[in-house]
């Protein structure tokens, strides 16, 4: 206690007790005492509130105040100061209630001395010390306890909830009164509260403590969830004993939250489609999750080094990272099988709490197989638009050529496929064209293909059957192809161009290997060699339509010429058989050496050239009355052969090269003769200098392709009859023009009509003719004729003296034109037959009727004004059953046939003829069979 003066207020109605106390205070040993007297119960209370005072001596027994209630007053009026209480009763009780009440001691008048007050005042004094010291404590520790973050509670020795502090009441929910005893088990959450509430009463009934803590949720009646971090321990008094708890509740729901959130941060990342990894700042792996693992494998310390493919990409992303940016972007790095990736990374620094940056976080994505969709989706859309640009092309261009080679093109050049080429084949599946695009190797490789006439094995597969080809290794499985080195890495697929069951060849393209084996591609392909191959149909039948339009212009033109040929044949034909008949009588009748034998021999000579030059008209508008015998082509070539020798130049060498055996054909001699001459005499024309002709026979056999590619052709057995030259040769577009009539290349030389005649009296006789020939390199004619049913040939013809060709037989002879009734009359009479001559039909009905005996012939004219003869014939026969008729016309073969008489065992004579022709004639008919 300090030494200083103790200020003591003394509360006492009675002055002499007052003094008594006074002096007593005066003696003792301790420091002095400065005494303040209040007599009445206000005079203290004003006292005690205006001053400070060390001790007050309070008298009980005070005016106006009863017993403990002056004790109650002072204490109210200023709790700090101790009091002692006097009183003049040595009452026990009185004391003890008065120290109860907060005395701190209490003296009987009668009983004190200077040593027993002091020693009161002193204990007072310390005591009241102690008790404020205490109590200020007590008071800084509940104000603690009260607001504190974490939830404090006190408890009995029983573990009975006592206090609880706000916080705790904030997270519970729980007002003490609620939570008092057991009611705080009500604040735990349901799935931890029996749990939590049985790990209590163990450790209560132990006496342990929960120095470790425990984690577990309170639910407030909202159903707010706050997790706390509990820890308890016993509470002990200063003999040893427990007398309850105190705990502590911390609310960790942030931490808990933190961590969930980091677990499930942590499962994400584990369970990430993306490749996640960690590295330092120096590029040290320390961390990576599953899917890491599975992409890239082990990756090694660094893995700047192990999964770039470029090193120094790597370095750049950890550079950009440690310079505290962020780096996003598309790179290229190594699998875990050592394959090359496409990756999307996007890498990001990692920070402390201060900002440093303490390592890298990459996000890899393997992109692969999406940037092979994607460029599998570029390359679908440019074939698909390769395809709608050749479906334009087809619309647009009608030229084969050009529009093949656009195709090629089109195909490359949209970045569709590294090449593509076509390759075109005939009906006997021989290639005839190759057209390319794409790498500079694959031109020189199709022209050697074209040059040898052979297809690569790709290609001729396809051509086997449906489908794509595919040859997804060319460079191995492909040694032998020329054009295998031109694919460049790439695979192929080919495909038959086919339309309507006829195959045109084949359509091949090259494209990166994952590409070719979708079916998507190939169905595209499929597509797209089915419109080439319907644009190639069409433009086949448009070249077909075009054709048969100039066959019909031609046709036409041939029917004109025929026309006028028939009309100019039959006046010209009158006119020539009288002069050609007289000339021919005149020349019987004049001796060799008569001076008028050689003009009228060389008149006779003119009217023959006349006659010809009419057939040949008829000839090449295959209008002219053939007729058609069973022949052998090779002695018609060989008898033919002297004449045609005498007829060539002496330059030129004629070779015969005729087939064994030749089948016999139905054929007109004449003209089969008048055929070789043509060309023969066209060949020579083409060897101005001399040179070789060959003529060739032999037996061919034209199946159904050979006719699907020669217009006209009629597939069976033929006998051709080639004729070569080795002149000058002809260009294509003289080549399609040279069987027109009137066209010739001989200038003012020639008459246009040696080929045109030779190809209409070809068509006459079922056949064909065809031309191949280049400049320089000589000219074949190759003439095509049916092989004839008939087994046996005709026996040649013996050429009869007029002498011999003399009857005695009636000839009623029926003829519109004076001349030739006349001429033939003539003839007829110089024979010994006896003529009958009529100039109509009507005339002739008219003698048949008069005459006894029946006419052994009937010589009549087909087209006569008032009854042609065919009617003629037929109502004489009728009166006349066994008479035999021979017909005879200047008129071409159409309009005989109109007449009805062109019939098989129909005998005729074409006008102009001679003598002999019509002696024989006779003849024949009146020998003849009935």
């Amino acid at each position: 206690m300090s030494e200083d003066a103790i200020r003591a207020l003394i509360v006492e109605d009675n002055p002499a007790d007052a003094r008594l106390i006074a002096e007593y205070l005066k003696d003792t040993d301790g420091p002095p005492v400065r005494i303040t007297e209040a007599p009445t119960l206000e005079a203290g209370l004003e006292a005690v509130g205006s001053s400070d005072f060390d001790v007050v001596l309070l008298d009980l027994n005070l005016p106006g105040s009863i017993g403990l209630e002056s004790l109650y007053e002072i204490s109210r009026a200023n709790d700090l100061v101790p009091i002692v209480v006097l009183t003049g009763i040595a009452d026990r009780e009185v004391g003890i209630a008065a120290l109860q009440s907060g005395a701190q001691d209490y003296l009987v008048k009668d009983h004190t001395d200077g040593y027993s007050l002091d020693r009161a005042i002193r204990y007072a004094i310390e005591r009241k010390r102690a008790q404020t010291a205490l109590r200020r404590s007590e008071e800084r520790f509940r104000t603690l306890v009260e607001i504190s973050p974490a939830a404090i509670y006190l408890t009995d020795e029983h573990g009975k909830c006592l206090y609880i502090n706000p916080k705790w009441i904030e997270i519970s929910g729980l007002a003490f009164d609620e939570a008092e005893g057991d009611g705080w088990v009500k604040a735990i959450h349901p799935e931890d509260r029996n749990t939590v509430f049985t790990q209590w009463n163990d450790m209560v009934l132990s006496g342990a403590s929960w120095t470790e803590g425990r984690e577990f949720r309170f639910r407030d009646r909202r159903g707010k969830t706050t997790w706390v971090y509990g820890m308890a321990t016993p509470t002990i008094d200063p003999s040893g004993r427990r007398t309850g708890y105190i705990g502590v509740n911390v609310d960790i729901t942030a931490r808990k939250t933190a961590e969930e959130q980091l677990e499930r941060f942590r499962r994400a990342v584990e369970s990430s489609a993306d490749a996640v990894g960690m590295s330092t700042p120096q590029g040290e792996h320390f961390y990576h999750n599953e899917a890491f693992e599975k992409l890239f494998g082990d990756v090694g310390e660094d893995p700047r080094a192990s999964v770039y493919v470029k090193e120094e990409v790597g370095r750049e992303v950890f550079r950009t990272i440690m310079d505290g940016g962020k780096w996003s972007g598309e790179v290229k790095m190594r699998g875990k099988g050592g394959e090359i990736l496409d990756v999307l990374l996007r890498a990001y620094p990692i920070t402390d709490d201060n900002g440093n940056i303490t390592g890298l976080i990459g996000l890899h994505t393997d992109i692969t197989d999406l940037k092979r969709g994607e460029e599998r989706i570029r390359h679908l859309n440019a074939v698909l638009r390769a395809v709608r640009d050749i479906n334009q092309l087809i619309t647009k261009r009608t030229d084969r050529q050009s529009l093949l080679e656009g195709i090629c093109r089109v195909f490359v050049e949209g970045r569709g496929y590294h090449s593509a080429w076509l390759a075109l084949v005939d009906a006997r599946g021989r290639l005839t064209t190759t057209i390319h695009s794409g790498p500079d190797t694959l031109e020189e490789t199709m022209e050697s293909m074209l040059a040898g006439k052979t297809l690569p094995r790709c290609a001729r597969t396809a051509l086997e059957g449906p489908g794509v080809f595919l040859t997804e290794d060319p460079a191995s499985s492909c040694g032998d192809c020329p054009i295998a080195g031109s694919y460049s890495g790439h695979s192929g697929m080919t495909v038959r161009i086919e339309y309507d069951e006829k195959v045109y060849g084949v359509l091949s393209v090259s494209a990166p290997s994952e590409f070719v084996t979708e079916q998507e591609e190939q169905s595209i392909l499929l597509e797209a060699a089915n419109d080439i191959a319907f644009a190639l149909h069409s433009i086949e039948t448009d070249e077909k339509s075009r054709e048969v339009e100039e066959q019909l212009i031609q046709a036409q033109k041939m029917e004109a010429i025929g026309q006028l040929a028939g009309g100019v044949a039959h006046d010209l034909n009158n006119l020539l058989s009288p002069i050609l008949g007289y000339g021919e009588i005149l020349l019987e009748r004049l001796e060799v050496d008569d001076p008028n034998s050689g003009p009228l021999r060389e008149m006779y000579k003119a009217a023959l050239r006349a006659r010809g030059l009419v057939r040949q008209l008829l000839s090449f508008s295959r209008k002219q009355t053939l007729d058609f015998k069973s022949v052998d082509l090779n002695r018609v070539v060989a008898d033919f052969d002297k004449l045609l020798r005498r007829t060539i130049r002496e330059n030129i060498e004629l070779k015969v090269d005729l087939m064994d055996d030749a089948p016999p054909i139905s054929a007109d001699v004449g003209q089969l003769e008048q055929i070789i001459m043509n060309l023969a005499v066209n060949a020579q024309d083409a060897m101005p200098d001399g040179g070789e002709l060959l003529l060739e026979t032999d037996v061919i056999e034209l199946d159904e392709r050979y006719a699907e590619g020669h217009r006209g052709v009629i597939p069976g057995r033929y006998v051709m009859l080639a004729v070569s030259d080795t002149g000058v040769g002809m260009e294509q577009d003289k080549i399609e023009k040279a069987f027109e009539p009137f066209y010739t290349t001989k200038l003012d030389e020639g008459t246009g009509l040696g080929l045109s005649v030779a190809y209409g009296i070809v068509k006459q006789h079922g056949g064909n003719i065809w031309i191949y020939s280049e400049p320089g390199r000589g000219t074949t004619c190759k003439v095509y004729f049916p092989v004839s049913d008939q087994v046996e040939l005709e026996d040649e013809e013996k050429s009869s003296s007029l002498t011999e060709l003399k009857g005695s037989e009636s000839v009623l002879l029926v003829e519109d034109n004076e001349q030739v009734r006349n001429l033939a009359r003539e003839v007829l009479e110089f024979q010994g037959y006896d003529v009958i001559p009529a100039e109509s039909g009507k005339q002739a009905l008219s003698i048949l009727e008069g005459l006894e005996e029946p006419a052994d012939l009937l010589l009549t004219d087909v087209v006569m004004p008032d009854m042609n003869g065919k009617k003629l014939y037929d109502t004489a026969s009728k009166r006349w059953p066994g008479l035999r008729v021979l017909y005879m016309s200047g008129y071409t073969e159409n309009v005989i046939a109109r007449q009805g008489i062109v019939e098989d065992g129909t005998l005729f004579i074409q006008k102009p003829f001679t003598i002999r022709d019509l002696a024989s004639k006779v003849r024949e008919v009146l020998d003849g069979e009935d």
